[in-house]
């Protein structure tokens, strides 16, 4: 069950630093269309 659920964190912390990554982009999107 340990090896279940630290497979199921690792994958949890790998979609959050990817939503993380997305965020970034919209920001720097948003930013640039904005001083644009």
């Amino acid at each position: 069950m340990t090896l279940y659920q630290s497979e199921l964190g690792a994958i949890d912390f790998s979609s959050v630093y990817v939503l993380c990554l997305l965020l970034l982009c919209v920001l720097m999107v948003l930013y640039s269309d904005t001083f644009a």
